[in-house]
């Protein structure tokens, strides 16, 4: 049974060589060093001023590498990764893949940032008098993503070859973040956080899922940050406000 099992593998093997010319082998991309999410001290409780969302740039050229289709098998072991084609990724045939519109990020950080404690309006999902909500804002923020990494792997079944319809995998972001006060009318922070994250198990649409986490990290990242905080805590009045970095 165990040969047979394995005598299998092969065989599977042996077909993506010939699916594949020259039976290419494409390698992971080097992922960047990252430390996982450590909270400043002394980050102050709320309640905070409103801050919403206003939209998010990608900084990243076209036909830039931002990852791999790579060769071998999944980070969780027993499926086979993109039998139907491995390559380096560009961000132009990459976009698709990993994000599909800014709303995905939008309401990821609006989430994200409830989570934490924050009061972040704009959620796509309020049905009524949304504008009006979005208009409590006393700050807006704004995220331009500098860095993209990924190693995605398509799922094949490692019995047959068939195709799994999931994707695994690993996305890291670089993000600038930029704070910008309705009343004064001008960018008063601006910091830059990372985000990663690791997909060991394929699902459905993984790459935007992992995408989609990756960002949420490097928000959790900057709502950590003590100096971000300490400009949305509300102030008492007369109190006085500390310098933005």
């Amino acid at each position: 049974m165990l040969f047979n099992r394995f005598g299998l593998l092969l065989i599977v093997l042996l077909l993506g060589c010939m699916v594949l010319p020259g039976c290419a082998v494409v390698r992971k991309v080097p992922m960047p060093p990252y430390t996982q999410t450590v909270h400043e001290g002394a980050v102050p409780a709320g309640p905070y001023e409103p801050v919403a969302f206003d939209r998010v740039v990608v900084s990243v050229r076209r036909g830039d590498l931002i990852g791999a289709w790579y060769t071998g098998f999944s980070e969780a072991g027993g499926s086979l990764c993109n039998q139907e084609g491995v390559s380096e990724m560009t961000w132009a045939s990459g976009h698709t893949t990993l994000m599909d519109t800014d709303n995905l990020l939008a309401d990821t950080f609006i989430q994200t940032m409830l989570e934490m404690g924050y009061d972040a309006v704009g959620d796509s999902s309020v049905m009524f008098d949304r504008e009006a909500e979005s208009a409590r804002a006393t700050y807006r923020v704004g995220a331009r993503i500098t860095g993209i990494t990924s190693n995605l792997c398509k799922e094949y079944s490692s019995w047959d070859g068939s195709n799994l319809h999931r994707t695994s995998g690993e996305v890291f972001l670089s993000v600038e973040w930029s704070v910008y006060s309705v009343f004064a009318k001008q960018v008063v922070y601006s910091t830059r956080t990372d985000g990663y994250y690791k997909l060991a198990r394929g699902v459905p649409n993984g790459g935007e899922l992992m995408f989609a986490e990756a960002f949420a990290v490097a928000v959790q990242n900057l709502a950590g940050k003590k100096d971000f905080s300490e400009l949305l805590h509300k102030k008492r009045e007369g109190a006085a406000t500390p310098e933005a970095e």
